[in-house]
C-alpha cells in the first residue's frame, strides 16, 4: 500500500519538494492510524481517535474552524485506515484551497450510525465560508484517494462535490454486524 501511494504521489508531484510534502503527510496518516491500531492489537479504534489524528488532539475542546457532531463509533482496522486517509486528504485540501485558507471558513463533519441490515456510518464533510470553489481540471491523487481508498476494500461510497460555496463529501461506510 505504501509503495502504491509513493508511486502515485510521485506521478502527481514530480518536483522533489512537492513529492516529499505530499507523501510525508500521507505516510504520517498511515503511521498515526497504525500506532492507534497497534496499541489495541489491531482490534480497531474509536472514530473520534481517527478524527483526532487528523484534526489534532484538542479538536473537541478547542476546535479550529470545525464543528464535529456524531456518536463515537468503534471502527475495525481497515475502516479506520481508509477513513484516516480520506480525512487526511480533506483536511489537507481545506488548508491549501478551501475553508481553512483564510481563517473565516468552517468545516462541518457530521455523521449518524445506521443500524439494521445495512449497518453503517452516513458521514458528511461540508466546507463553507471559504473561498469560492471550482472543480479541478485535473483529478489529482488526493481526490482519487478520497473517492476510492475505501471503496475497493469495504464497498463504501464517497460522493465528492466541488460546489461554489464549498467542498462537500458524502461518505457511506458500511460496518460489520454487531
Amino acid at each position: 500500500m505504501i509503495q502504491s501511494i509513493a508511486r502515485q504521489t510521485i506521478r502527481q508531484n514530480p518536483d522533489p519538494q512537492g513529492f516529499i510534502n505530499a507523501f510525508s503527510g500521507r505516510l504520517r496518516t498511515i503511521s498515526e492510524v497504525h500506532v492507534l491500531l497497534a496499541d489495541r492489537d489491531w482490534s480497531g479504534v474509536q472514530l473520534y481517535e481517527v478524527i483526532g489524528a487528523q484534526f489534532g488532539p484538542d479538536f473537541l475542546t478547542n476546535p479550529r474552524q470545525a464543528v464535529i457532531e456524531g456518536d463515537d463509533i468503534f471502527l475495525p482496522a481497515d475502516h479506520a485506515l481508509g477513513l484516516g486517509l480520506i480525512l487526511h486528504e480533506l483536511t489537507t485540501n481545506a488548508g491549501k484551497y478551501g475553508a481553512w485558507t483564510d481563517g473565516q471558513g468552517l468545516v462541518e463533519l457530521t455523521w449518524t450510525l445506521i443500524e439494521g441490515g445495512d449497518r453503517g456510518i452516513d458521514m458528511c464533510w461540508k466546507e463553507r465560508n471559504g473561498p469560492r470553489v471550482t472543480s479541478p481540471e485535473d483529478v489529482g491523487l488526493g481526490v482519487k484517494l478520497i473517492e476510492r481508498s475505501l471503496a475497493k476494500i469495504l464497498e463504501s461510497q464517497v460522493n465528492l462535490k466541488f460546489d461554489p460555496d464549498g467542498v462537500t463529501a458524502r461518505i457511506w461506510l458500511p460496518l460489520p454486524p454487531l
